[in-house]
């Protein structure tokens, strides 16, 4: 019940709503329940501080219904287990709520009224010799109720909450009261228990209290004075005690708001920073898939390499096999041109030789013809120079042979871009 009073429930609903409903009903129903709700907590006071806490700070406007049960819960706890009183009293800031609320015009019929009933019960049931270090005497709880509530007040308030339609017996145009046919019998009683012991008191005729009514209504001697404005200094002692707690109060609901807005902005960061590193595998995975592809890639590119470096590496061998080969034939070839070079010039020679050996003929030729030899030497000189001829013509014919070879011989220099000869280039333009 603690926790349900102080804390809102998943849903988002008050749960404080319900834990008063269930008072309620506790303090309706089994007796024996009601025995315990009433004493036990009381040892560890704990429950009765979420439930003060509780009624200080829910919004009532609100929450009549629930703000109600737990003033009930109060009012049977002091009837019903007077020692609770005195555990009530020890918490300053909820007598001076209680005080403030019952005379503030901002609060409803509701919370003006049964602050007020409050006061006069706490009064009522409060120890006339109170325990030493309790923060109250009871001519302090008669001075609040008296002068500071007023008990004209506190009759009109009582009178204001019983013409709330939501106070009677019974529901009013279709909607349930807040209070019970037993609550009302019980507030109705408690409050003229407390009207009858307050005029007694005014009256000066209870003796059972420290006598302070008729003198210090009337403004009487100077030691009631001195009284009132000790009290009078204690209650503003007691506001602004009671306005720095709540100002704590304030400070601490802020600091509670900020630490939900920053677990709120811590959640919203986590989910960011998970969506990015979910962003980033994905990236990575990507990456990993393109290496992977492009290791694959790079072993068949090193393999087609490898494979044209050995093809190149053949062709290498194979051209270095060639050139030698060319090499020998071209020694080879330029050997036969030293042979031919040296044929041709004897060819060359012998042609000279013969060339001139015709022309001679030719000349004695002429001298013949021109001398009118005999024919027997004609016959003998054209037997001669038939020989001759035949000769040259052996010899012309042997030239064009070895022309046909200066031109191979050319023709392959050439093709392995081998500079020809000039030697060569001169026989070949004698040819």
């Amino acid at each position: 019940l603690a926790s349900a009073l102080l804390n809102p429930s998943p849903a988002g609903h008050s749960s404080p709503y319900f834990a008063s409903l269930l008072l309620s009903m506790t303090l309706q129903g089994n007796q024996k329940a009601k025995g315990l709700l009433l004493q036990a907590p009381w040892e560890s006071a704990m429950f009765m501080t979420c439930l003060l806490r509780f009624i200080m700070d829910t919004v009532r406007e609100h929450a009549d219904f629930a703000f109600a049960a737990c003033m009930r819960v109060l009012l049977t706890w002091i009837t019903d287990f007077p020692p609770a009183v005195l555990a009530l009293m020890e918490d300053r800031s909820f007598f001076l709520f209680t005080t403030q609320s019952a005379v503030s015009a901002a609060e409803s019929c509701h919370v003006q009224g049964l602050c007020s009933i409050l006061i006069g019960v706490i009064w009522l049931y409060y120890p006339d010799n109170a325990p030493q270090g309790a923060p109250y005497k009871k001519a302090d709880i008669f001075d609040h109720l008296v002068r500071k509530v007023g008990f004209d007040q506190f009759t009109n308030k009582w009178k204001h909450l019983c013409s709330d339609p939501q106070f009677q017996r019974h529901s009013v145009a279709g909607q349930p009261g807040l209070y019970d046919d037993q609550f009302v019998d019980g507030l109705q009683q408690l409050y003229r228990k407390v009207d009858a012991h307050v005029q007694k008191q005014i009256a000066g005729s209870d003796t059972s209290v420290p006598h302070v009514g008729q003198a210090s209504l009337r403004g009487g001697d100077e030691q009631v004075q001195q009284l009132l404005k000790s009290q009078e200094e204690k209650v503003s002692f007691l506001q602004a005690e009671n306005e720095r707690l709540l100002k704590a109060s304030k400070e601490a609901r802020t600091y509670e708001e900020q630490s939900r807005q920053q677990s709120q902005s811590l959640s919203e960061t986590q989910q960011q920073y998970r969506e990015q590193m979910e962003a980033l595998n994905a990236t990575v995975k990507k990456r990993d898939e393109t290496i992977a592809r492009q290791a694959h890639e790079l072993a068949d590119l090193r393999k087609q390499t490898d494979q044209q470096e050995q093809s190149l590496q053949e062709e290498r061998e194979k051209a270095a096999i060639s050139k030698h080969m060319s090499e020998e034939n071209i020694g080879n070839l330029m050997q036969q041109i030293q042979n031919y070079e040296h044929e041709l010039q004897s060819l060359t020679q012998t042609y000279a030789m013969l060339e001139q050996a015709l022309t001679a003929k030719d000349r004695e030729i002429s001298q013949l013809i021109a001398g009118g030899a005999s024919v027997q030497q004609d016959s003998a000189g054209a037997e001669d120079g038939g020989t001759q001829g035949m000769r040259v013509a052996d010899l012309l014919i042997l030239v064009g042979q070895m022309d046909e070879q200066l031109q191979s011989c050319t023709s392959l220099l050439q093709s392995h871009n081998i500079q020809v000869p000039p030697s060569i280039e001169y026989i070949n333009g004698s040819c």
